[in-house]
């Protein structure tokens, strides 16, 4: 196979003539899968194994500079692995909070 690129480089003149070196750096996979590089990177970051703009810088192709200014004041993450912004208070309703809701049906109105 190498022979055969080497026919092709010559023939086209893609590269300059010369000797040549093949090497190879073989993964531990067949593919890496970026979906799953990023979710292992994102639970280092739940773990405190990696800096959260690391992951940042890697999920949207940034520099850890242009991921730290992406990034909210405060950062969170929740057992899931999703960040929560502090700041913003859009946690998901308290469990341990009543449902304001079901407090209106008590309220010693008619029933």
């Amino acid at each position: 196979l190498v022979d055969a690129m080497a026919v092709y480089v010559r023939l086209y003149h893609l590269a300059p003539d010369g000797a040549y070196e093949v090497s190879f750096n073989f993964d531990d996979s067949i593919v890496v899968d970026k979906d799953t590089e990023l979710l292992a990177m994102q639970q280092d970051v739940v773990q405190g194994l990696l800096r959260p703009e690391i992951y940042i810088a890697k999920k949207y192709g940034v520099s850890e500079e242009e991921a730290l200014k992406m990034m909210p004041e405060k950062v969170k993450m929740d057992e899931n692995g999703d960040f929560i912004d502090e700041e913003s208070n859009d946690f998901a309703n308290d469990k341990n909070e009543p449902n304001k809701a079901d407090n209106s049906r008590n309220d010693g109105g008619d029933g």
